[in-house]
């Protein structure tokens, strides 16, 4: 279970650092801001917001049945790995937030409305980091 989470916190440190990148790459080979369709802006937060509410679902069923499981049995390698693999798709869906504040920014936007998609996926993915499974 401690290389399990070791591994994890490194795959989330890493998507972490990733965000950062993106940051730093949209500022510096985006196009200036330009007069941009707001439905665009619309669409990009909506489908960031559903990739936040689906890294929260994810989070709270699907790891937290693994965790059951792993509570009662903590040899079960299926569950483990079920776990782990809940915990990546978290992180992608996370991951998808910051990326539409790229796209946002890439398509013409301004710096204002993509930070906020950044640190709303770097927040997502801070928080929901991995935890060992614990009764309770």
């Amino acid at each position: 279970m401690e290389a399990s989470l070791r591994k994890l916190r490194l795959v989330q440190f890493l998507m972490l650092g990733s965000i950062g990148l993106y940051v730093l790459i949209s500022e510096r080979y985006g196009p200036a801001p330009r007069a941009s369709q707001p439905i665009f802006l619309y669409l990009m937060a909506g489908l960031a917001g559903a990739c936040g509410v689906g890294a929260l679902v994810v989070r709270y069923v699907i790891v937290k049945r693994q965790e059951a499981i792993l509570i009662g049995a903590p040899e079960n390698k299926a569950a483990l790995r079920r776990w782990e693999s809940a915990y990546v798709l978290v992180y992608a869906l996370c991951e998808a937030v910051a990326v539409y504040g790229m796209v946002l920014r890439f398509t013409g936007f301004s710096f204002a409305p993509a930070v906020v998609l950044y640190m709303a996926g770097f927040l997502l993915m801070l928080f929901l980091g991995p935890q060992a499974p614990a009764a309770g």
